[in-house]
C-alpha cells in the first residue's frame, strides 16, 4: 500500500507533474494515487529526494513578554522588529502596543523560522527610544526595560579614589540600630537645660514624645593620652528617637558633650544651637525625618574624629544661605536629601569631607553645589542641582554613576578626576578647562553649549558626548593635545550648534574610534596664509558626519548609555508583509510560484507625523492586501474567510497599465518577456475572517480560478499542498524559474531534517539569484 504524504509549502507547489507525463487525469485518481505521483513528480522536477513526513511549515509563532518598569506614572509604546531598526534606518515591525508603567506588554506574532534574534524598542512620552537585541527561544521572547536594583556601585575602578573608603553594605547596616537599648533613660521634655554626663561616655537615653529638648553638657574624654600629647577624643554618649506620628522633636544644645542621635522614627528638628560636633554619628532610618537648620556640618576640630550622617529616610537642610560640608564631614545618603541653600564643601586640608549619594533610591536636590579644597562627591542614585556644578581646585574627585542633572558646570584646576559612569545632564553651559573629563564605558553627557580651554575629553567604548547648541574651542599651546581621545571599538560625539575652533595649531584633535557628527565649523585660523589647520581628525578611526545624518538621544530608565542613529530622523517604521503564492492548476505547472502573489499585513491607519513621524500605527482587527503579481492566463477571483476580496472583481481586470486593465490572460509582474509591468492592486481595512487568531500560517487565504471552476485554498485543504505563506516580504521568481534555480539555498532547507532546519533563512532577497526573482513593486 502507497505511503500517503502530506505536505505544506513549497512542496506542495513541487507536486504535480507537467501534463506530458501525465497519463491519467488527476480528477480520477484515489487520494493514494494523487500523493504517490506528486511526490514522484516533485522529486523529478526539483531533482532531489523528499524526506518522508517532511513539512514546509517556515514560520512559528512566538510569544513576546517586554517588563517596563522605568518612570512611575508615564505609559511607553513597545515594538518589536525583525530586524535592527538603528543600523536598517527603519524598524520591520512585528508587533507593537502600549504598556503602562509597572506592566508588561503581552502579544504574540507570526515570525520566519529564521528569526533567533529580535530587536525590542521601548518609547517614552519624549521620543525616547531604548532599543534592545533580544533572542528567541522556545517560541518566546523576554525583555526586561528596568530601572536597575542591584549594588550601583557598579565598576567604579578609578586609580587613587578617594572612595576607596566607602563604607561597605555590612558597615552601614551596623550605624542604624534596630532597637532602643533595654537601658536607655528617658529624657524629659519642655525643661530647662538639661546636662546629661553624669553617666559617663556611651551612656544611652531615648526621647518617646514630641516636644523641645535641650541636651549637652561637660566634655566626656578619655583622659590624657601620654603618646599624643594631649587630651583623648572625646567620647560621646547615646540618644534615641521613637516618637509615633508627624509632631515635631525640637533638639536643642548646651555645652561642651557630644551625643551620636539615632533617629529610628519621628520628625526631628536640629537647632542652630546645635552648632559643630565631633566623633559622632547621626542616622535617619527609612521612613524617619531630620531637618537641619545649621549653615554647616563639621567636626569641632581637626584633632577629633569625623562627623557621620547616614540617611536613609528624609533629610531637610532648611539654611536659605548655604549648607556647607565642612572639616572631617561625612554624608552618606540613600534616601532623599533636600538643601535649601548653596551646597559646598570647605574642610581643612588635613582632611577630606564627601558626600556620597548611594543607590538607586538616592535622590540629592540642591541650588548649586561648590567643591572646595579637598571636597569629593560621589553619585549612583539622582541627583539635580539646578544651578551651577563648580570643582575649584585640583585633588577633587566628582565621579557619577548614576543621573546627576546640573544648570550648568565647571570643570577646572588641572583636574583629572572626573568621572561620568552613566547619565551627566548640563542643561546650560559646560565649561572646561585646565583638566580633564573621563567619559566611562557606555556613559553620556549632554550640555546645552560647551567651550574648552586646555581641556582633554577622554572617551571609552560607547560613551557619548553631545553638545545641543554651540561649541567654543579656545587657543591651544603648539604640541599640547586638546579635543577627544577614544578609546575601544566605538564613541560618539555630536555637537548640534556652530564649532568655533580658535586660530592656532590643533584647538581641536580628535583620535580613536569616534564619529564625530556636527554642523557648521568656523576656522578661525583657516585665513591666515601659513597657519596648520586649527582642528585635525588624526586616524582611521574617526567618523566626521553632518549632523543631520545622525541622532543622539539622552539615555532614559535605568539605562545609562544613549541612544545613537545614524541615518536621520524620523525613525520610519514598517509592517511586517506575510506573502502567500499560488499556483492555478494542479498539473502542469512550473514550479515559479507566480501564478498570484499576494502581500498581507494588518492594516495601516496612519503613518505619524510631527513627533510621530515615520511610525506605524496599525489596526490588528483588519487587514491589507496587495496583489503584486499575476503569472496566471486564467481568470481567478481571491477571497480571504468566506468572503471576496477586490470587490470580487478578476484580478487581471485590477491590474492596470496608464490606468487600463492588462485584460485576461495576460501575465502581470512576472518579468520575461511576455509579460507586462503594472502598479500592484491594494485593498485596506478588511476584516479578519471570523474565528482567525492572528496567526499568519492560519490566515485562510484562497483563489478562485473560473475558468476551470476549481479552487485552491491555504491553508491547503487537498492531501497535497498548492500553495505557501513565506514570512517575509518576498521577491518572487521570474516566470518559469524554479525556486531552487531562485534561490538554490531552499534544497538544504527542503531536505534538511535537522532542528534547527538548515538554511532556514533561504527566501530572503540576499539568497536570490540575481536575474532571477521579481523585487517588490
Amino acid at each position: 500500500m502507497n505511503k500517503k504524504y502530506l505536505m505544506r509549502g513549497f512542496a506542495a507547489l513541487a507536486l504535480v507533474a507537467s501534463v506530458s507525463s501525465c497519463t491519467k487525469d488527476v480528477t480520477t485518481m484515489s487520494p493514494e494515487e494523487i500523493d504517490a505521483k506528486a511526490k514522484e513528480n516533485a522529486e523529478l522536477q526539483l531533482g532531489f529526494s523528499i524526506p518522508d513526513g517532511q513539512t514546509w511549515d517556515m514560520a512559528s509563532q512566538v510569544e513576546a513578554n517586554v517588563a517596563v518598569n522605568l518612570n512611575a506614572g508615564e505609559t511607553y509604546e513597545v515594538a518589536i522588529y525583525s530586524n535592527n531598526p538603528i543600523i536598517d534606518g527603519k524598524g520591520v515591525v512585528l508587533a507593537k502596543g502600549s504598556v503602562t508603567n509597572g506592566n508588561s506588554f503581552l502579544e504574540s506574532f507570526t515570525c520566519g523560522d529564521d528569526c533567533d534574534q529580535l530587536y525590542v524598542g521601548v518609547t517614552d512620552k519624549n521620543n525616547y527610544t531604548l532599543y534592545k537585541a533580544v533572542k528567541v527561544e522556545n517560541g518566546k521572547v523576554n525583555a526586561d526595560f528596568s530601572e536597575a536594583t542591584a549594588d550601583s556601585r557598579r565598576s567604579i575602578t578609578v586609580k587613587g579614589d578617594v572612595y576607596n573608603k566607602f563604607p561597605s553594605v555590612t558597615d552601614v547596616a551596623a550605624k542604624f540600630p534596630t532597637r532602643i537599648p533595654d537601658d536607655a533613660d528617658d529624657l524629659p521634655t519642655n525643661g530647662d537645660y538639661n546636662y546629661y554626663y553624669g553617666n559617663g561616655a556611651g551612656h544611652n537615653y531615648v526621647i518617646r514624645s514630641a516636644g523641645t529638648y535641650t541636651i549637652g553638657g561637660s566634655w566626656q574624654n578619655t583622659g590624657y593620652d601620654e603618646k599624643l600629647d594631649r587630651w583623648g577624643v572625646p567620647q560621646p554618649y547615646n540618644v534615641y528617637v521613637f516618637v509615633d506620628g508627624n509632631d515635631e522633636v525640637l533638639i536643642k544644645h548646651n555645652g561642651s558633650a557630644m551625643h551620636n542621635l539615632y533617629i529610628l522614627k519621628g520628625n526631628v528638628k536640629l537647632d542652630s544651637s546645635v552648632g559643630e560636633m565631633a566623633n559622632v554619628v547621626i542616622t535617619v532610618a527609612n521612613g524617619a525625618t531630620l531637618t537641619d537648620t545649621r549653615d554647616h556640618i563639621a567636626a569641632r576640630t581637626d584633632l577629633y574624629g569625623a562627623v557621620e550622617l547616614y540617611n536613609k529616610g528624609t533629610f531637610n537642610a532648611t539654611n536659605s544661605l548655604k549648607y556647607d560640608m565642612g572639616n572631617k564631614a561625612r554624608f552618606y545618603n540613600e534616601g532623599t536629601a533636600t538643601i535649601t541653600g548653596a551646597l559646598s564643601y570647605s574642610p581643612a586640608d588635613a582632611e577630606n569631607s564627601f558626600f556620597i549619594n548611594f543607590g538607586d533610591q538616592a535622590e540629592l536636590t540642591a541650588p548649586s553645589m561648590i567643591l572646595n579644597s579637598t571636597g569629593n562627591f560621589f553619585n549612583s542614585g539622582t541627583t539635580t542641582i539646578t544651578g551651577e556644578t563648580n570643582v575649584t581646585q585640583s585633588g577633587i574627585y566628582w565621579v557619577n554613576n548614576g543621573k546627576y542633572t546640573t544648570g550648568s558646570m565647571v570643570f577646572s584646576a588641572k583636574n583629572a578626576t572626573f568621572y561620568n559612569y552613566c547619565q551627566l545632564k548640563v542643561t546650560g553651559n559646560a565649561h572646561m578647562y585646565d583638566g580633564e573629563f573621563n567619559l566611562m564605558t557606555d556613559s553620556y553627557c549632554e550640555a546645552g553649549s560647551a567651550d574648552f580651554d586646555n581641556f582633554i575629553v577622554n572617551m571609552a567604548n560607547n560613551a557619548g558626548f553631545k553638545v545641543i547648541g554651540n561649541t567654543t574651542w579656545g587657543a591651544q599651546g603648539d604640541g599640547t593635545y586638546q579635543g577627544v581621545k577614544a578609546t575601544g571599538s566605538k564613541a560618539y560625539v555630536y555637537f548640534g550648534g556652530t564649532t568655533t575652533v580658535a586660530g592656532h595649531l590643533r584647538s581641536m584633535e580628535f583620535t580613536g574610534n569616534v564619529t564625530f557628527a556636527h554642523g557648521n565649523i568656523v576656522d578661525l585660523g583657516a585665513d591666515n596664509s601659513g597657519v596648520q589647520p586649527t582642528y585635525v581628525l588624526t586616524n582611521e578611526g574617526v567618523t566626521e558626519i553632518n549632523k543631520t545624518d545622525a541622532t543622539f538621544t539622552a539615555p532614559t530608565g535605568g539605562q545609562c548609555s544613549g541612544t545613537w542613529n545614524q541615518g536621520g530622523t524620523p525613525k520610519y517604521e514598517t509592517m511586517q508583509v506575510y506573502t502567500y503564492a499560488f499556483e492555478d492548476q494542479t498539473v502542469g505547472t512550473d514550479y515559479d510560484m507566480n501564478d498570484v502573489v499576494l502581500k498581507v499585513n494588518y492594516h495601516v491607519t496612519e503613518q505619524g507625523t510631527g513627533a510621530n513621524a515615520g511610525k506605524v500605527i496599525y489596526d490588528k482587527t483588519k487587514l491589507d492586501v496587495k496583489l503584486v503579481a499575476a503569472g496566471a492566463t486564467y481568470n481567478i477571483k481571491v477571497k480571504i474567510g468566506d468572503n471576496y476580496i477586490f470587490g470580487g472583481e478578476e484580478i487581471h481586470n485590477l491590474l492596470k497599465v496608464n490606468g487600463v486593465a492588462v485584460g485576461a490572460g495576460v501575465m502581470v509582474n512576472t518579468g520575461n518577456g511576455k509579460a507586462v509591468t503594472a502598479e500592484p492592486y491594494e485593498q485596506t481595512g478588511i476584516g479578519i475572517p471570523t474565528g482567525w487568531n492572528n496567526d499568519f500560517r492560519t490566515l485562510p487565504v484562497s483563489i478562485e480560478v473560473t475558468s476551470t471552476n476549481t479552487t485552491y485554498s491555504y491553508p491547503n485543504t487537498h492531501t497535497y499542498p498548492h500553495a505557501v505563506m513565506i514570512p517575509v516580504d518576498w521577491a518572487w521568481p521570474t516566470e518559469r524559474t524554479n525556486v531552487i534555480t531562485a534561490y538554490p539555498k531552499f534544497k538544504n532547507w527542503a531536505t534538511s531534517t535537522a532542528t534547527p532546519r538548515a538554511d532556514s533563512d533561504w527566501y530572503n532577497k540576499e539568497n536570490a539569484v540575481e536575474g532571477k526573482v521579481v523585487q517588490n513593486n
